[in-house]
């Protein structure tokens, strides 16, 4: 499982309130590179949030959740539990 440390540092793409009140869509994982988040996406551990509302999703975000899945962490946030979608903006 990823450390702390190896976490992407995020793109605040909108502020996270505005991200909240904003309309939002589920999209396939594989098309949300590039979108602005508009949920929290936390891997525990570490417990840190990966994605969180207003920040914008990049190929090596999603990649990053891809080794946290595959390590076997649990994700905690996402309106999809099983993670075929991501809530943007």
């Amino acid at each position: 499982v990823h450390t702390h440390a190896a976490l992407p540092e995020p793109t605040l793409a909108v502020t996270p309130r505005t991200a909240v009140q904003a309309p939002s869509a589920n999209v396939p994982i594989a098309a949300a590179a590039g979108r602005t988040c508009a949920e929290y996406v936390i891997p525990y551990p570490p417990g840190i949030p990966l994605m969180a509302p207003g920040e914008l999703i990049t190929n090596e975000i999603l990649d990053a959740l891809a080794g946290f899945r595959t390590a076997g962490a649990r994700i905690v946030g996402p309106s999809d539990p099983n993670l075929q979608t991501l809530r943007v903006l």
